[in-house]
């Protein structure tokens, strides 16, 4: 008997197998159960086969894809990189062979002008010069107009040489009577030629520093110790009102040239009053003070109500004579005052020394005697 059998599911040919031989139509059945269950199973598994076969094919197709897309953008970006780098190495090439062409033609054949080239040297000027490169460069739109105008300049040099080296005799001699001026301004003032920005800062701000320091020694080695005396200190602050009266007044008598009489008036009397007033203060108060002192403020007041009480004259006339008074007489006398002040303190810290060394000997002496009565 011979029959069709599928000896695997996934093969779609039937083998044949040897044995018996059935009936025709028991042959006939089964043959025709077996081959439709064979084909069946058969189909679904190739269809399975197609279904993973394409969904694995699908995915690697997608990552193949994927990747050659990054690789291709990774190839891009990388060439885009080295193409702009090589062409700024290309560009930042150039323009050295430029510079360094312009640098080595320009001056070739022209005369040597060594009056420019020793101006150039002296650290003030060149100091000077690279301070103004220095901002010309920090930006970028000035430091470019800088590079054009120096590229202009040197082509108008290439262009005017032949002008410039038929006159090179005349240039050579103007540049010897240049250089001797500058060498005789040189042997005058040599510190001009070495000094640099730095050393002109520094002694620039010397003097000023020195004046500090004399004046803070001053008062506090002369003027401070004499504020601490109250009847000095008293004297002091009178004589300050009266300063700060006579400033005061004098400042707003000045203002009134251009304001209204009738404004002016007022504001002189009333200036005057004050300046009588503190007068009679420090006259009164004034009792320690010594007696030339005191004689020249009560003159003084004196003469300033003498001047108030004056009815033939204006009261603008009164302030000006007021004004011209204090201007020659009373502030000499405050000054003078004033310094006899600080002598009348210094004779004064001498007397009181004086009598302190009297009144140590004195206790020694008559210790000396007690201790020898004793014995």
């Amino acid at each position: 008997m011979v029959v069709a059998e599928f000896t695997d599911a996934n093969d779609t040919h039937p083998k044949v197998v040897a044995g018996t031989e059935p009936s025709g139509e028991q042959t006939t059945a089964t043959g025709q159960s077996s081959t439709s269950t064979y084909a069946e199973k058969a189909a679904s598994d190739l269809k399975d086969k197609a279904e993973s076969s394409t969904s694995a094919t699908g995915s690697d197709i997608k990552d193949k894809v994927d990747s050659a897309t990054s690789d291709l953008q990774s190839t891009t970006q990388s060439t885009l990189a080295d193409v702009q780098k090589n062409a700024e190495s290309t560009l930042s090439d150039a323009q050295k062979n430029v510079e360094s062409s312009t640098s080595d033609n320009v001056g070739e054949g022209l005369p040597d002008v060594k009056f420019v080239q020793r101006v150039g040297n002296i650290p003030l000027v060149a100091g000077g010069i690279e301070k103004f490169e220095s901002v010309v460069n920090s930006t970028q739109i000035t430091s470019s107009m800088y590079a054009t105008a120096g590229a202009i300049a040197a082509k108008g040099l290439d262009v005017a040489s032949p002008l410039i080296t038929t006159a090179a005799p005349l240039i050579n001699k103007a540049d010897d009577y240049a250089n001797q001026g500058l060498d005789m301004v040189e042997s005058r003032f040599p510190s001009a030629f070495k000094a640099t920005p730095n050393d002109v800062l520094e002694s620039a701000k010397q003097p000023a520093n020195q004046g500090m320091a004399v004046a803070k020694n001053v008062y506090d080695g002369q003027i401070a110790p004499l504020l601490q005396n109250e009847i000095v200190a008293r004297a002091i602050e009178q004589l300050s009102n009266i300063n700060k009266v006579l400033t005061d007044g004098l400042h707003h008598l000045k203002e009134q040239v251009v304001a209204t009489t009738h404004v002016a008036s007022e504001q002189a009397h009333d200036l005057t009053s004050k300046l009588a007033d503190q007068l009679h203060t420090l006259q009164v108060h004034g009792k320690e003070l010594p007696p030339i002192i005191r004689n020249s403020m009560s003159t003084a007041y004196t003469d300033v109500r003498q001047i108030m009480g004056d009815q033939e004259k204006s009261t603008q006339q009164k302030a000006t004579d007021i004004a011209h008074y204090v201007q020659s007489i009373i502030q000499p006398e405050l000054d003078k005052a004033q310094a006899l002040l600080f002598q009348k303190k210094e004779q004064a810290k001498d007397a009181a020394g004086d009598a302190q060394a009297e009144v140590e000997k004195t206790a020694q002496d008559v210790g000396k005697t007690a201790q020898e009565a004793t014995q």
